[in-house]
């Protein structure tokens, strides 16, 4: 994306145009893409969405239940990267 600013600038479009809520509310959109970063064990998307789905209402309780779904979908080699890199003591909740 660093090489192209024209998808550099429509990703941000897209980002921008996806906080506010439609016709899913922003919490659930975070919790998608969290879960999806888990999936796919990208620890950035996983770890920065965790944190916005806890800023616009998601509690600790709901991330542990994606967890459990991820555990349940896509077995024990999601699991313990989620586990290793998902502090959910740390994340900054202000």
């Amino acid at each position: 994306m660093g090489n192209d600013p024209y998808l550099a600038k429509m990703f941000l479009d897209s980002y921008e145009n996806n906080k506010a809520d439609s016709t899913i509310p922003r919490k659930y959109k975070e919790l998608m893409v969290m879960a999806i970063g888990m999936a796919t064990g990208t620890a950035t998307t996983m770890k920065v969405h965790a944190g916005l789905a806890l800023k616009n209402g998601a509690t600790v309780d709901e991330i542990c239940e994606v967890i459990r779904m991820i555990f349940f979908t896509c077995g024990v080699t999601k699991l313990l990267p989620i586990l290793e890199q998902l502090d959910l003591e740390a994340i900054d909740l202000e």
